[in-house]
């Protein structure tokens, strides 16, 4: 069975396995949540979309601008007008390179559940839509 979920994931992944195979071994042996991503960091919204993680991908966006505009409005209503959004923006980021992986293994390894309970005549179609990448996405 661990090598039917491993076949999935790997299809799942699609893209740059060799990168995300050894990390998600690594989440696994050790049970660790943390590694980098340089890509999570720097573009963020546009990673989350392209690896498929649109709930993630619209979480980080709401979550993002919500303290951004909050913050700042709160700021000006006691004086203050200058612009802090961009710390939360900074701290959004890091947290994603942090995250990141671990996210995407999630995502992944519900996929490979999901994909697992389906007939088998209906994965191959599961996994064209769900795994893989999205250049529309971004």
């Amino acid at each position: 069975m661990e090598n039917l979920n491993n076949d999935y994931r790997s299809q799942l992944i699609a893209k740059n396995i060799e990168y995300y195979g050894p990390r998600f071994a690594k989440f696994d042996e050790e049970g660790k949540k943390t590694s980098w991503n340089w890509f999570a960091f720097l573009v963020p919204f546009c990673w989350f979309a392209y690896r498929k993680m649109y709930a993630v991908c619209i979480a980080y966006y709401v979550i993002t601008t919500g303290l951004h505009t909050a913050i700042n409005e709160i700021l000006a209503s006691i004086g203050h007008f200058t612009d802090v959004g961009w710390t939360i923006d900074v701290v959004f980021m890091f947290l994603s390179g942090i995250y990141g992986n671990w996210l995407y293994k999630n995502k992944i390894d519900k996929n490979v559940e999901r994909c697992i309970r389906l007939p088998e005549d209906k994965r191959g179609k599961y996994i064209k839509r769900w795994g893989g990448t999205s250049v529309l996405a971004i």
